[in-house]
């Protein structure tokens, strides 16, 4: 009986992560302004994919399980406020909430991947995430192919939508990388490769398209995962040495790159590289919310007051989304919103890092704790495989099984197959 539901579990989170990736997939593809027959087929592969992700959730989610608590408290409470501002905010209008169904970035559905903390066998369901994340990294690549002429395409100051398309590849198909790195020592020699290789690709064309936000979300994962391996290295003198003139290598050679190459990929950067690009809106966003928007937001339809920075807004004047995701979140939610995911988040960040016996719980929490970090210079909070991992790596954090379980038994789990008797 044990044998057949886990069967059935496994089937469900495979209906899961297909449909996530679908949707991802679908997601971009809209964002590469293709011909109205693939933007239509391009919506049904989105509903196909939300479809196949809520009928999977449901049928997976077990309430009476090990999940910590507080943990259900907080999930519990982010879930009420969601249906608080649907009734409050909410147009029932089929083309918004289509838009609101299919828009990736700020899709409804985001506010329900909490609840993959919910699914029992995180080890199972995060081990397929994996795989997944392997999955968009392969299309990342074909997309850099397919869309050559639009992601290296040199756009000055022009608002086009197509001069975002790198932005939407990297963010939805490549960031997830990071989780690779950082779980490194779970990863075949191929994968360890091809997650290299992912890393650099992302890096090389966020320079030349002078991305700092893309560029700063490439390079943090790989710090975080040197330090973790620093940490658990025997040999933790040798390791700070031996990183310490590989850092000191790295630097000087990108500064020469930097300084003999600056017409060629450094050459966006160079017009770029101390531009502010923030403040402005920053400051038309704080002066335009009062006391209550700050604490309960604007709603879903929510916009504020920011002249002259797009020359295409439908409504002069006026924004509904800013670049700074914290502002964001508040924007349309609310700062209680914002409180309550850091109320779950930061302790479990404290949990992965400091309270585990193995690399896979650290690297949980520094992926929750990059997601915290990127608030600031990225849009991170949305249906996209970042925010799954996120989620995932808090119902590793406060399991306090997973924590314990020791690094040799989870090697051999992810790489040799291994089960793990009374997996968490």
């Amino acid at each position: 009986m044990k044998d057949k539901s886990e069967q059935i579990l496994s089937r469900n989170i495979n209906i899961f992560l297909v449909g996530y990736l679908l949707y991802s997939f679908a997601f971009v593809l809209t964002r590469t302004n293709p011909s109205y027959l693939i933007y239509i087929a391009n919506e049904l592969l989105c509903f196909l994919g939300l479809a196949m992700v809520t009928f999977s959730l449901m049928a997976s989610i077990r309430m009476k399980n090990s999940v910590n608590g507080y943990v259900k408290v907080i999930v519990a409470l982010l879930i009420i406020w969601f249906y608080v501002l649907v009734a409050w905010s909410l147009p029932f209008e089929f083309d918004f909430i289509k838009a609101k169904l299919f828009i990736g970035e700020s899709s409804l559905m985001a506010y329900f991947v909490p609840l993959v903390v919910f699914i029992p066998n995180k080890l199972k369901f995060i081990k397929k995430a994996m795989t997944g994340v392997v999955v968009l990294g392969v299309v990342y690549l074909l997309f850099l192919l397919l869309f050559k002429d639009v992601i290296f395409k040199f756009y000055g100051n022009s608002v086009e939508n197509s001069r975002y398309v790198f932005e939407f590849c990297a963010k939805w198909l490549s960031l997830c990388v990071g989780f690779l790195i950082l779980t490194f020592s779970y990863q075949s020699k191929k994968i360890k490769i091809f997650a290299i290789v992912l890393v650099l690709a992302m890096l090389l064309v966020a320079i030349f398209r002078a991305r700092r936000a893309i560029m700063f979300m490439s390079l943090v994962p790989v710090l975080m995962a040197a330090i973790i391996y620093i940490a658990e290295s025997r040999y933790k003198l040798l390791a700070i040495i031996t990183s310490v003139f590989i850092g000191i290598g790295v630097f000087f050679f990108a500064i020469q790159a930097y300084e003999s190459n600056q017409s060629g990929l450094f050459g966006n950067l160079e017009s770029r590289i101390d531009q502010d690009s923030r403040s402005g809106v920053e400051d038309c966003f704080i002066n335009d919310f009062t006391f209550t928007d700050w604490i309960v937001g604007r709603g879903f339809t929510g916009r504020y007051f920011c002249p002259n920075v797009d020359e295409n807004n439908e409504v002069s004047g006026y924004r509904t989304m800013i670049e700074t995701d914290y502002l964001m979140i508040i924007l349309k939610n609310g700062s209680i919103y914002l409180a309550m995911l850091l109320l779950v988040l930061i302790p479990a960040v404290f949990k992965g890092i400091f309270r585990s016996q193995n690399i896979l719980s650290k690297a949980a929490g520094c992926w929750i704790l990059f997601w915290i970090i990127c608030l600031y210079p990225a849009n991170v909070f949305g249906f996209s495989m970042n925010y799954l991992l996120v989620w995932l790596s808090v119902g590793i954090c406060y399991s306090k099984e997973i924590r314990n379980i020791p690094d040799a038994v989870l090697k051999e789990y992810f790489l040799n197959n291994e089960n793990i008797d009374s997996v968490p």
